[in-house]
């Protein structure tokens, strides 16, 4: 008798395949990613630097990073969600539950995945928002760094 059971590959291999799966994701995720990870944050920042410019630099850097941490969760979280429920309505996630993974390495790689993509509008909010709202120059300001 044969034994049928296929054996599992390791947990990073596992790992590292769904998340070069995942990582195609980018043809159809660039343009929102750019919309939503770079342009409504600076735009937040914009109306929120109005309010908080006299506050001090403190409250323009929490400015800068709420944005920025609004922008990752929103974004992210909305991509992993169209992400699972576009593959469960095509049968993707079938074809997923017929290999030898881990089905928390899926979630973790798409996570993963998604993250890796908004890194570059992150880039861009960090940089564009600082210069929008002076935070870089506040904070030289307030720590007497020339």
């Amino acid at each position: 008798m044969q034994n049928s059971q296929r054996r599992r590959p390791a947990i990073l291999v596992q790992l590292a395949d769904l998340f070069l799966i995942q990582l195609s994701n980018w043809r159809w995720s660039w343009r929102s990613t750019l919309i939503v990870g770079t342009a409504a944050p600076l735009g937040s920042m914009i109306a929120l630097g109005v309010f908080a410019r006299g506050a001090g630099p403190e409250v323009l850097a929490y400015v800068l990073t709420g944005n920025m941490v609004l922008s990752l969760m929103f974004e992210n979280l909305d991509k992993v969600c169209s992400n699972f429920s576009y593959m469960r309505e095509v049968g993707t996630l079938n074809y997923f539950a017929t290999l030898p993974i881990q089905r928390y390495m899926l979630v973790l790689a798409s996570v993963l995945a998604f993250l890796t993509l908004s890194l570059p509008s992150l880039f861009v909010t960090i940089c564009l928002g600082s210069m929008i709202i002076g935070v870089l120059n506040s904070i030289t300001r307030f720590l007497d760094i020339s």
